[in-house]
This record gives structure tokens, sequence and C-alpha cells, in this order.
């Protein structure tokens, strides 16, 4: 693997980049490991930009990316649970379920009836946009703006 020599400005070019990339490919078998091949730079420099920047893990940013793509399609589709969990990027319901409870405190057909709940308390539920920011029980996905 050849890496390749970043300087300082470039840094923050990198970071948004890869921020970027992960988000838009988590629903993928995505990796420390990929994601450095991707960018060409090695594996320690992907975690730093996490642990340092984001001020989370690189896994744990990718199952936040994840939990928030499953609740738009909890909230917004009738796709079975299992079917969202694998497009979801998890590879199998019990992991998904899992994943969904550490973040939210429920589990995602829990999540769904409390939807429906809401919908027939209220007649209407406002739709969760997919490029929403969505605060979790323990978490929050921060949209982040680097400029250099």
């Amino acid at each position: 693997m050849d890496l390749i020599e970043r300087t300082q400005s470039s840094d923050y070019d990198l970071t948004e980049e890869v921020i970027s990339y992960v988000a838009n490919n988590c629903t993928e078998n995505i990796s420390l490991q990929t994601v450095s091949r991707e960018f060409g730079v090695s594996p320690y420099k992907i975690s730093r930009i996490f642990s340092g920047i984001v001020k989370t893990s690189f896994p744990e940013y990718v199952k936040i990316h994840r939990i928030n793509n499953a609740e738009f399609l909890l909230v917004n589709t009738n796709k079975d649970i299992t079917s969202i969990g694998l497009e979801c990027g998890f590879n199998n319901q019990q992991n998904f379920n899992k994943a969904f409870k550490e973040c939210e405190g429920i589990t995602p057909s829990e999540f769904r009836k409390r939807i429906a709940k809401n919908i027939s308390n209220s007649g209407h539920v406002l739709p969760i946009p997919k490029e929403a920011v969505i605060e979790s029980t323990n978490k929050t996905i921060q949209t982040l703006s680097i400029s250099g």
C-alpha cells in the first residue's frame, strides 16, 4: 500500500473527505482498513480523525450513522425490521437490535410502535429527514464543517 504524504493544511481536507465518505458509505462493510486504503493513509491517521475531531471512535461513528438511517426508514417506510437492519449495514437482526437499543434505549420495533402511537394520537407525524441530526439517548451525530 502506498501512503500519501499530506501537508498540515490538507489535513483539514482529508478530515472532511473521510467524514463525508464514512457518512455516505456507512451501510457498506466499512472498516478502518477500507477507509485507510481509500484515502492512502494509515489506519492510525483515520482513527485519530475520529477520536480527535469527532470525539468518538470510528466503529461508534459508523454505528450511529447506521442507526440514523434505520430511524429514517422505520419512520418513513413499511419495510420489515430485518430488511431495514440489513439495508443499514448490520449483518443480522440481533446485531441491529442490540446496536439500536444501545443508542436509543429501545428496540427498533418499540421505536416504530411509538411512532405509530404518535401518529394515531396526533393524526400526523413529521418525517425525519435522512440528513437530520438525530439525538439519541446516548449519542448525537453532529454535522461537521471544517474550514482551513
